[in-house]
This record gives structure tokens, sequence and C-alpha cells, in this order.
């Protein structure tokens, strides 16, 4: 969700996140230009796909050995992947069902319906479930339709070549991916202990981007919202679990093809830059960008510029999205804000009275659990 008024790049979905429990999300911007053509892979019932030619292994070997260990110890196995991934995805919200919406999100037709997805006030969305609390409630308001990588492919294509976000569940490497990085210490051996990573701190649960440049005039009494430090893996995780934080902390690093923490591309194959239904324009694809949440973290409504696939390994994430037409609605910071594009409002304390014009944005939410993807598109 967005801003103040309409910014003059390509937009993408306007979105605000929030992290339910303690989560591991993926974002994958796999281009900023238009919609290309793609073939997609085939698959057979046991989920296994026919992968394209695998390229030269970029990982190191540190941590090509603690893959190979894991695969000793846990043989492929979908049966056994399924049942795991399953118990991570502790919640089971019911979608809204009202005149808004009247299509089924669990069997959506082949192409997207007219005004495809629902929305519904932004006031009601909120009333229904504070930003600030982490109870999941009994109903949510889901416009986005979900689509099974072993049944609806095809469905999920069209839909992606149409430019609309949906979620993707059940794909084989994603499931596998999230087995991994839930079972014993697999995850901190892959990352290691090196304190030599970004971190994000805040002092409450808001969690605003800004950025400043050089010889850019800030606004009068703006203060840099949060703080960046640096962590090992290890040090962030012993903040993250405990159970009266003070403080939040947001970890990350970003994997950039054939440079930077290149051993993501092979956890995630499917986002190699190689032609494939992930991949809509390989040559523009922009990195693997890896992002740790505390409970209660709350990632400020902005819009990007690229396509995005979103994906979730660990814990759970609330993104509440609208159409790139609703940023009017937003009260964004304009783009020489160091926040630029991003809300100005609070969304979970904010006043009817106070802002009429961010009160009648239309939105939809969604809920995304271990294993879950979301495609994001842009130039809406």
């Amino acid at each position: 969700m967005r801003q103040s008024k309409p910014p003059l790049v390509p937009l993408s979905i306007c979105i605000i996140c929030f992290f339910l429990s303690m989560s591991i999300l993926l974002h994958i911007e796999i281009s900023s230009g238009q919609n290309g053509d793609v073939n997609l892979l085939s698959m057979s019932s046991d989920w296994q796909l026919r992968r394209p030619p695998r390229l030269t292994s970029i990982s190191t070997k540190r941590q090509e050995k603690v893959r190979q260990e894991y695969e000793q110890r846990y043989p492929p196995d979908m049966n056994r992947t399924r049942s795991f991934v399953k118990s991570l995805r502790s919640h089971n919200p019911k979608p809204v069902q009202d005149e808004e919406i009247h299509y089924d999100i669990n069997d959506c037709p082949p192409d997207p319906p007219i005004q495809y997805p629902a929305t519904w006030r932004v006031v009601d969305v909120l009333n229904n479930w504070n930003p600030i609390n982490e109870s999941v409630p009994l109903q949510i308001y889901q416009g986005l339709c979900v689509f099974d990588y072993t049944r609806d492919l095809g469905k999920a294509l069209r839909y992606r070549q149409a430019e609309v976000p949906f979620i993707l569940v059940n794909a084989p490497e994603i499931w596998q991916t999230a087995e991994r990085w839930n079972r014993d210490d697999y995850l901190s051996r892959l990352i290691g202990n090196d304190g030599d990573n970004k971190v994000e701190h805040s002092t409450n649960h808001h969690f605003m981007y800004w950025k400043t440049r050089p010889h850019q005039r800030t606004p009068a009494r703006w203060k840099e919202p949060t703080e960046m430090t640096k962590l090992s893996f290890q040090d962030w995780l012993e903040k993250a679990t405990s159970s009266n934080p003070h403080d939040w902390y947001y970890f990350r690093f970003n994997a950039i093809w054939k440079d930077t923490h290149t051993f993501m591309y092979e956890e995630l194959p499917i986002f190699k830059p190689i032609p494939s239904f992930f991949m809509v324009e390989p040559s523009k694809q922009r990195g693997i960008n890896c992002r740790f949440g505390m409970t209660g973290v709350l990632a400020e409504a902005h819009y990007d510029s690229s396509r995005n696939w979103i994906t979730v390994l660990k814990g759970s994430r609330r993104y509440i999205l609208a159409h790139p037409r609703e940023c009017r609605h937003l009260e964004l910071y304009p783009m020489e804000h160091p926040s630029g594009r991003h809300a100005s409002v609070d969304w979970t304390n904010f006043s009817v009275q106070e802002h009429p014009l961010f009160a009648s944005a239309q939105v939809n939410e969604v809920l995304l659990q271990a294993g879950d993807a979301l495609y994001l598109p842009t130039h809406w």
C-alpha cells in the first residue's frame, strides 16, 4: 500500500507486511520489464521436475558440505517433505465471503475474473485485524487466488501473463528448501557465524525504509527511523527468540548471481536466471533478497517497481495489498523524502477524521506460511 500522490515511476502493487512469528522470507526480484514468453517445466505425479541443464555449482565448499551431509541424513522423499512442511503451517483463517468476491480463491477460473482481485475498505480490514495484533482472526479479507503447483500451473501461468498477483503452493523445490531450513541446525550451519551481516534495529515494531543521499535535504525534525548494525546470524537468532524483546532486529542478506551469497541459487535453483515459469526475463533478474524477521516486525506500506516472487520458508507473514490506482489514497511520502514511496500513515493507529483519503482506500490481504510463494507483478 502506498503514497499521498501517484509516483511518476512504473508501479507494482502497494503492499504492507507484518511478521506474525519469527519468519524467513525471500524477495526474488525477477525483472523490471514487460511480460515475456516462457516454457512450462514438465511435471510427473510424484512432484519431480524436469530441470533445465544444471549450471556449474557456485556454492562454497563449506555450504556444499552442509548440504551433502543433510542429504545423506534426509534422502529425497516428497511424502516426508509434504508431511513436514504441513506441520509448520499452523494457521487456517477462512476468506470472508460477501458481495465483494464472486469467485472461489481455491478454485479460481482459468483467467482472471473481472475486478480481480476483490478488495475491501482498508478500515474494515484493519478493524478486523489490527497490524499490531499477532493473533490470527478466524476470517481474513483475502482476494488472491491460490494455485497448486501440481495441478494448476496452467492457470497460474495465465494469471502471471496477465500481470496480476496470486499465491502458489506445493512447489516442490520451495517445499524441499522449507524442510531443509527448518531441520536441525541446517540453516545456522549454512549461513555460518560471520558477524559482518547487516541487521536493522528498531526500538518498536515499525521498520520504515529510509535512505539519505549526498546533498539531499531532509525534512525538519526528521530522524532516522531505524539504525543499521551488524550481527552474526546466531546473535540475531538469540534476540529473535527472546521471550520478551524490547528491541526488534531485522536480519538480511542479498544473493547476487555469480557474485554474492551464491549458495542461495543452489538452495532455490528455480530462481537461477534461466527461462522458466518463475523467471520471466532471466537477464533482468536482480537477486534473491533474504529477510529474517522477529515476531511483530512491521514493514511499512510501499511499492516496488520490479516483479517479485515472495517466498516464506519459516513462520508466517501477513501482506495487505492494494492496486496501484489506490496509491493516491495511501498518503505516501514523496520521492524526495528519505522514506519516499512509503506510507506516512501509521496503520496500527490512525484517525479516519484526520486521514479521510487513506480511509477510502480499497485493499485485500493474504497470510503466507512456510512453503508459500506470492507473485507480485509490476507495471500495474
